[in-house]
């Protein structure tokens, strides 16, 4: 087995782009991750353009273009599907 020299460059092709999705959280762990400035969406609401985040210590909801209060669902508390988005 020898080594490759600095100068050589690989010839491997890259690897396909992933689309892994990180795991799933609960609605407190979502909670915690606003609390700490990031911004959630869950699955179920099929759209990354609505999501949750806190402004001037209220949770907040951005739909349609527009923020605001997000008044919590029995299906939100319950949800396990909450992502973290960019």
């Amino acid at each position: 087995m020898s080594v490759k020299d600095d100068d050589e460059k690989s010839t491997s092709p890259n690897p396909a782009k992933m689309n892994i999705r990180p795991q799933a959280m609960n609605f407190p762990e979502a909670l915690d991750e606003i609390l700490a400035g990031a911004k959630v969406t869950k699955e179920d609401w099929e759209d990354e353009d609505i999501y949750g985040f806190m402004d001037n210590d209220q949770l907040m909801l951005h739909r349609n273009r527009k923020d605001h209060q997000w008044i919590l669902s029995k299906g939100d508390i319950e949800g396990e599907d909450f992502f973290v988005i960019n």
